[in-house]
């Protein structure tokens, strides 16, 4: 058998394990236990009562520096995107088993705080103040039990590995989910467009109060696996052109008609 050593296609043990698969259309264990940032195991599937999509991330709270630049994107992108906490919700795991309620709880309050000061900014420009309709925080920071935080990311297709260094080697991304636990896109990177996260979160909750205008987002813009991101999908915007000008023409031969007889009148 040929050693694999020197080969570069051949990954170290340690990152064998690293990446992601997407598992679109599967479902989330919604029955597993989590603790939630005020010690409290609750089932993962009580934050999917409400119906409504959630943007999942994985981190761990003691990461030096990947897991933070990932929630601050998040944290940018969700600022510029309205809705949170009444059209659409998010979720953070921790994928360190040693993690605590109380770590949790402290990116809970730092999380939704940050949130909240942009939003307000915003407001002072004509955006959206964020208000969540409930007690409970519309960013919610979990941590595993009994192993639910591994079985919850072999689900979404997440994997990491603890390295001899005590970090976690993982990729760099979030994902959404359907408001009934399945998920639905993986946004990758630690920086995510608005436009990008509006689109992923109409495609969660396709049938469930998507606006006319999402609706044509979505048939104009098609997720691109290669770009990473939604890009115009050209057959359909020339669908809407051509149905633009069959309707124009139309009321304008409708309208020369009704001159012409008007005219001989």
């Amino acid at each position: 058998m040929a050693s694999a050593v020197g080969d570069e296609n051949v990954l170290p043990t340690s990152l064998t394990k690293v990446g992601v698969t997407e598992r679109i259309g599967e479902a989330l264990p919604l029955d597993v236990r989590v603790i939630n940032g005020r010690g409290e195991s609750v089932l993962l599937g009580d934050y999917f009562r409400n119906g409504r999509p959630k943007i999942l991330i994985f981190a761990y709270y003691t990461c030096p520096m990947l897991c933070g630049l990932v929630l601050d994107g998040a944290s940018q992108a969700v600022s510029a995107v309205p809705g949170l906490g009444r059209d659409y919700d998010v979720l953070t795991i921790s994928m360190n088993p040693l993690d605590t309620p109380e770590r949790a709880l402290a990116f809970e309050i730092k999380y939704n705080a940050a949130v909240a000061q942009k939003r307000d900014k915003n407001k002072s420009h004509g955006g959206e103040a964020l208000r969540p309709t409930s007690s409970v925080m519309p960013w919610t920071f979990l941590v595993g039990a009994k192993g639910s935080e591994q079985a919850i990311a072999d689900a979404a297709g997440f994997g990491y590995n603890l390295q001899k260094n005590g970090e976690y080697a993982h990729a760099s991304l979030i994902m959404l989910v359907s408001g009934d636990g399945k998920m639905t896109r993986y946004l990758y990177g630690i920086e995510y467009r608005p436009f990008d996260l509006r689109l992923a979160l109409a495609e969660a909750k396709v049938g469930k109060g998507v606006s006319s205008v999402e609706r044509v987002l979505l048939f104009c813009y098609n997720y691109d696996p290669d770009a990473r991101s939604y890009v115009l999908f050209a057959v359909n915007l020339m669908r809407i052109a051509g149905l633009v000008t069959v309707v124009f023409l139309a009321g304008l031969l409708i309208w020369l008609a009704r001159t012409s007889r008007d005219r001989n009148a």
